[in-house]
């Protein structure tokens, strides 16, 4: 009826709103604007959070409702020491066995950079500086749910050496174009052509290493 179309047409444009914001905070993240990187402490994260999500919804059901989506959020960071990352060797979970930056899952109630912060804390005893929002990204978790990826830089002193959780196998510092070359490589990426969300996490993970490399002399 006319208050069903009402509500269609009301929950459209907010999407409309929401897809727009979103597309802001991306190239705040990205770095192809000063005056957006100027702009996305006070809006971008929200609209970060809410982007993959954005994309899952779905029309109203009945008047003026519509279903809540549900979508994962990953923190991480690339932790710098001197022109070296740091990379962690998974112990456990989806990738088990794979080297990645450290990171989790967002807790309830928590900010991105509180998120991160604490996971580095938590995977490592480290305590980081000049956190800095790097990129978003998304991806599909090992149920296929959505999910956003929010990457962070910072740095640590020279010598510093991580002190793992049994979350880890092992820790390295690397340089990062070695880190691409080994682990993100075409024939790593052909190698999980048969699993849709293991191969998209890591196409992921490479396009983020890969803008890295393009910014870091």
């Amino acid at each position: 009826g006319p208050a069903d179309a009402a509500a269609a047409a009301g929950h459209q444009r907010y999407l409309a709103r929401e897809r727009s914001l979103c597309h802001r905070a991306q190239y705040a993240a990205d770095g192809r604007s000063a005056q957006a990187r100027a702009d996305a402490p006070s809006w971008a994260l929200r609209a970060m959070l809410r982007c993959r999500a954005i994309a899952q919804a779905r029309r109203p059901r009945g008047a003026g409702r519509c279903e809540i989506p549900q979508f994962n959020v990953h923190v991480d960071a690339i932790v710098r020491r001197g022109e070296e990352i740091l990379i962690m060797k998974r112990a456990m979970g989806m990738l088990s066995g794979a080297w990645y930056f450290p990171g989790g899952s967002l807790e309830e109630n928590e900010s991105p950079a509180e998120g991160v912060r604490r996971e580095i804390r938590e995977e490592t005893e480290l305590e980081v500086d000049d956190l800095r929002l790097f990129r978003v990204w998304h991806y599909r978790a090992g149920d296929a749910t959505p999910a956003v990826g929010i990457t962070y830089t910072c740095s640590v002193p020279p010598g510093t050496e991580p002190r793992i959780n049994e979350e880890h196998a092992a820790a390295r510092w690397v340089a990062p174009a070695y880190y691409r070359d080994r682990f993100f490589n075409d024939e790593v990426l052909a190698s999980l052509a048969g699993d849709a969300n293991a191969l998209g996490i890591v196409t992921a993970v490479r396009e983020v290493l890969e803008g890295y490399i393009e910014r870091v002399p």
